[in-house]
């Protein structure tokens, strides 16, 4: 005899499906007031965002000025703070805003090598405050290192000072990445001695000459390196970066960045390494170590 289904227990499944159906909607109906109720809280709890463009006061120092784009409103960020600061547009020194104008302002006057020696309101006159920045920079460095020179010729070349010549020309050839032999062409000789014909005097005619200068101010840069990192004031943190130069070399540069005794933050390449093995750990650690070393 067939069996025949009960009609309570079809009841009793539609209803146990009725039931089921409530509490899903139940569920998501209290699930959905919950995220409701939560994305609420969350909005209230977010700080509110206002404009600052109407309360920011605007620039008048005229520090400003001398940052490097020529709007003084621009604003400049720290890369790993996030703080606003103030940037030179005549070297690399920056200040926390925070801080005031007072720091920039003492960094813009102090006379070179550490500052630019601009009077206090100076307009904005990049090329020349970089002209004279470098050319004291040479002559600091000529009185710091002095030398015997013997004179190319008869005259007395007294309008040029060698010592002086020698850092400058040292730094137009490194910063240019020109031939040492340039001073072997007569072209450039002539141009020279037209601006000034001393320059034969004590201007070198070899590049073998050349290549002692280079040697010699390079020496004399390292030493006053080493000075300034054995005299900071913090400890010496050490930054590295890979890079491949033009000419296909991989490169190792590595600085160190300290306070100085003044409590400035300042940075120094203290080496360029030709990496020939593995780009690993463990080969520019040990590149890094001879370095420090």
């Amino acid at each position: 005899m067939p069996q025949q289904r009960l009609s309570f227990a079809q009841w009793s499944q539609r209803r146990g499906s009725s039931i089921s159906g409530d509490l899903l909607e139940f569920s998501s109906q209290q699930s959905d007031d919950l995220d409701v109720s939560q994305k609420s809280k969350c909005l209230s709890s977010r700080p509110r965002t206002v404009s600052t463009t109407s309360s920011t006061k605007p620039r008048t120092s005229w520090v400003f000025s001398h940052m490097p784009d020529e709007e003084v409103e621009t604003r400049y960020y720290n890369q790993r703070t996030g703080k606003e600061e103030w940037r030179c547009k005549h070297c690399d020194k920056t200040y926390a805003s925070s801080g005031g104008t007072a720091a920039p302002a003492k960094h813009l006057m102090d006379p070179p090598p550490d500052g630019h020696g601009l009077p206090k309101g100076a307009p904005r006159t990049a090329k020349v405050t970089t002209i004279r920045t470098i050319i004291e920079q040479a002559r600091v460095a000529a009185e710091e290192n002095p030398r015997k020179r013997r004179r190319l010729n008869d005259q007395s070349g007294d309008s040029i000072e060698p010592d002086q010549l020698e850092a400058l020309y040292v730094r137009f050839i490194t910063a240019c990445s020109l031939p040492f032999r340039l001073v072997e062409c007569p072209e450039f000789r002539a141009l020279l001695a037209y601006i000034n014909n001393d320059i034969e005097t004590w201007l070198p005619d070899t590049h073998d000459t050349v290549k002692t200068w280079i040697m010699r101010q390079y020496e004399c840069q390292k030493e006053r390196v080493k000075q300034r990192i054995q005299s900071a004031k913090s400890r010496i943190h050490i930054s590295c970066d890979l890079w491949t130069s033009p000419n296909s070399l991989a490169i190792l540069g590595v600085v160190a960045h300290y306070v100085t005794e003044d409590g400035q933050l300042e940075h120094h390449v203290l080496a360029l390494k030709d990496i020939d093995s593995e780009h690993d750990g463990s080969h520019l650690a040990v590149a890094i170590l001879k370095v420090v070393d």
